[in-house]
């Protein structure tokens, strides 16, 4: 049934407000996610969004009325909220926790937010607003927040790829693709072979993704990477300010019910794609509409089927996501495994190359990074993460090291230089 029949069923003889039904029909496009709604100068989440909220940020669960009184009796619903310019320290803590949020922005300009000069939303950034009309005040899902499309530099760390990696099996082959969105990186391979299970293994190691996209059909996974969901441990009720008002501080947030709550919402770094996504043409077309190319034999794919249908499921969710065509994924670069040193998980944890047993300043990379500027931190990982083979290309590196090495002058002045360089990577992508 449609949310429409769904609410007429779910709230039978009640006269819905017109908010709360916007609210239900954007949620329904995005059941797995936590929904920001701008309502003023707050995101407000709503029914079980708002109970998580409460759960895991201590933010007060209070409540609003969602439809007119029934019999005498007012009818509310939970409601927990966030100032809008205190947005991204929610996102943060929640993205951590392995949650998707959903972030509907008012779109319709009004008499109120006209006549505003605070600043904006991050998220509400780039809206062109359409003529203002009458009515309940239009707005839409202008950005899904996952672990692995974070584009925003407050929330990533500066000296880390935020990678997102997506992989399709097919038999004893393995199709990779993968992306840092917020610097425009975007990658793929295809292994095949008896080793090709493990060498995606290594790969995923290699590149530590915040997220991994899997088809929803079990036999296109590599085993393990299954997608999880999370739900409430207890569930939770509103109370009334005059209840919080006799109650510590630290027992204001909710009231704890021995009740189960059935809601589930996707969590973890694993992600399901439908697996319609992947599939040859869908991914292909994807990709051509993408790069603007009639074949995707100028873009070194034309032999690589599997690393098409990661690559093509990557960048549809990637747009999904963004609700833009994420222009910043301007080049493809198809690469072989085999030109850099193949190490197993296990191997790079004995090593330490980027986290040290106990923690990452006992690393290789800890030890090692003196870089000035976040792309030279990110560089130095990606290096250390995947030793080269050939010769030549390392002879290349020491070379250009020497040159700073016997020239002291010249090494500080670029380096004081340096410093003065922001994130011009991310910088430049988010424009």
């Amino acid at each position: 049934m449609d949310i429409h029949e769904q609410l007429r069923s779910e709230f039978p003889g009640l006269s819905l407000h017109k908010w709360y039904t916007q609210f239900r029909e954007l949620k329904a496009s995005q059941p797995d996610a936590v929904l920001f709604y701008r309502l003023g100068d707050f995101y407000e989440c709503f029914d079980d969004d708002a109970k998580l909220i409460a759960a895991l940020l201590d933010v007060t669960l209070t409540y609003k009325d969602f439809a007119s009184e029934y019999r005498g009796v007012k009818q509310r619903c939970p409601m927990a909220g966030m100032p809008y310019h205190a947005i991204e320290t929610y996102v943060t803590k929640l993205v951590a926790a392995g949650y998707r949020i959903a972030v509907a922005e008012q779109v319709v300009e009004t008499a109120a937010n006209k006549s505003d000069t605070r600043p904006r939303s991050v998220f509400a950034g780039g809206i062109t607003a359409p003529a203002a009309g009458k009515g309940m005040v239009e707005r839409q899902i202008v950005r899904i927040i996952t672990p692995g499309t974070i584009v925003d530099g407050t929330i990533l760390d500066a000296s880390t790829n935020n990678y997102i990696a997506a992989v399709y099996v097919h038999e004893q082959h393995v199709g990779l693709a993968y992306a840092d969105v917020s610097t425009g990186e975007f990658a793929c391979c295809e292994l095949r072979g008896a080793t090709a299970v493990q060498q995606a293994h290594g790969e995923l190691a290699r590149l530590m993704p915040a997220e991994i996209l899997v088809s929803t059909d079990a036999q296109r996974r590599l085993s393990g990477l299954d997608a999880q969901q999370s739900g409430l441990e207890h569930d939770l009720e509103f109370m009334t300010k005059q209840e919080r008002d006799v109650l510590l501080p630290s027992e204001r947030v909710a009231r704890k019910v021995e009740r189960a709550n059935s809601t589930r919402w996707a969590n973890g770094h694993i992600t399901n794609v439908a697996a319609w996504r992947w599939e040859s043409k869908t991914a292909s077309d994807a990709l051509q509409r993408h790069f603007a190319v009639s074949t995707l034999a100028g873009l070194g794919l034309q032999d690589r089927p599997l690393a098409v249908q990661a690559a093509g499921a990557l960048l549809q969710y990637a747009q999904e996501t963004q609700h833009s065509d994420v222009a910043q994924l301007h080049a493809i670069h198809p690469y072989t495994p085999g030109t850099v040193m193949f190490l197993d998980p296990q191997t790079r944890r004995n090593l330490e190359l980027l986290d040290g047993m106990h923690n990452s300043t006992g690393s290789l990379v800890g030890v090692l990074d003196q870089t000035r500027t976040p792309m030279g931190a990110r560089l130095l990982r990606r290096w250390v993460a995947q030793p080269l083979l050939d010769i030549a290309p390392i002879n290349e590196r020491l070379d250009a090291i020497e040159q700073y090495i016997s020239d002291t002058v010249r090494r500080h002045t670029v380096r004081d230089a340096l410093k003065q360089v922001g994130d011009m990577e991310r910088t430049v992508n988010r424009m």
